[in-house]
């Protein structure tokens, strides 16, 4: 967890910004961020979105200010005429503050899994290639959690294996000798060069970017 250094920098950024605005969009961007070093770009991404820490930040302000205000007309009123008013239909300002702070939490949530699941699909794709797995095979695959890593990566390694196993109980890559009817035993590099090719064959398509 990097919550005081997330909130660190984020007091720094928004110094006007209230402390506890600040603390609930460090707790969110706490369970996100897995590594010191994406601290900024996390903090980058939330200023960038359509509503930024800042505009959130004034909004509640105002917000605040205008309930206190109606708050003290609402007592002089009632000092001048002791019968209780009837809270005029739609003014709920509890409702209104809680749906802001849903926009801001839904957005980053909706941020922590985007993050996760290109962190994650980072990782699979380098314990892939060091194993000298395709890449290509983890397609369509979704991983969140590192224990969905693990076994995400030992079923992609299964199944390698079995790719492996079957082109080659199948001759693939056999080539028969001239005047010979009989064709040889496919070889382990004739086998990894098939797979190597039907992964190129099959790359992946580019995802479009989620639009904020």
């Amino acid at each position: 967890m990097h919550k005081a250094k997330i909130l660190a920098q984020l007091k720094a950024k928004h110094p006007g910004v209230s402390a506890a605005v600040l603390e609930l969009v460090a707790d969110k961007l706490a369970q996100t961020v897995t590594e010191e070093a994406k601290i900024d770009e996390a903090i980058t991404a939330l200023d960038n979105m359509p509503i930024s820490i800042k505009d959130f930040a004034d909004t509640l302000q105002k917000e605040g200010d205008r309930r206190v205000t109606e708050a003290q007309k609402k007592f002089k009123e009632k000092k001048a005429e002791p019968k209780e008013e009837d809270t005029p239909p739609g003014d709920n300002s509890d409702s209104a503050l809680a749906k802001q702070l849903k926009a801001l939490t839904d957005k980053l949530d909706r941020l922590e899994g985007e993050r996760l699941q290109s962190d994650y699909g980072q990782r699979l794709a380098r314990k892939l290639t060091d194993a000298k797995i395709p890449a290509q095979l983890a397609k369509g695959r979704t991983v969140t959690s590192d224990d969905e890593l693990e076994t995400v990566f030992k079923e992609i390694e299964t199944d390698y294996a079995d790719m492996k196993q079957t082109m080659a109980n199948q001759g693939f890559g056999e080539v028969p000798k001239p005047g010979e009817g009989q064709k040889t035993e496919p070889t382990k590099t004739a086998v990894e060069a098939g797979i190597k090719d039907w992964a190129a064959r099959n790359q992946p398509a580019k995802e479009a970017p989620v639009a904020k």
